[in-house]
């Protein structure tokens, strides 16, 4: 499957009803994984695409301020901070926010993901599927 193909099926699934982002996360990890061979670093829409199915919400929904949304921002803010040595201020110009909404973004989860259960077993996950 090739990306067009992939974001085909993406948008035929995101458009229905009954959105269930377990249906399309392999298949978008493995295509991305595929098509961009000795890269280091994925592109935003594919990081929040996967951290989406991940936390299981629609990715028309990531500019809520729900508790879901909120996880699949700062999933890909630790995503960036990890693997691409951006400061800051480069990955806050990538998400249209300020450097100080990515920082305390990434403290505010750090300390839910030594707390909550929930939160943590997401991180692991979306941090194994990424293997970051």
């Amino acid at each position: 499957m090739n990306k067009p193909e992939l974001k085909n099926r993406i948008a035929k699934i995101i458009e229905v009803d009954d959105f269930n982002p377990y249906d399309i996360i392999k298949d978008c990890v493995y295509c991305i994984l595929r098509t961009a061979p000795g890269r280091n670093i994925l592109d935003k829409d594919s990081v929040i695409l996967i951290a989406c199915g991940v936390v299981g919400i629609n990715p028309k929904q990531i500019g809520d301020q729900s508790r879901d949304a909120l996880l699949v921002r700062f999933l890909t803010f630790d995503y960036y901070r990890r693997n691409s040595g951006y400061s800051l201020e480069t990955i806050s110009a990538i998400f249209g926010k300020s450097h100080a909404t990515v920082l305390n973004s990434l403290r505010t989860h750090k300390n839910l993901i030594e707390t909550d259960k929930t939160i943590r077993s997401k991180y692991e996950e979306f941090r194994n599927l990424l293997n970051y």
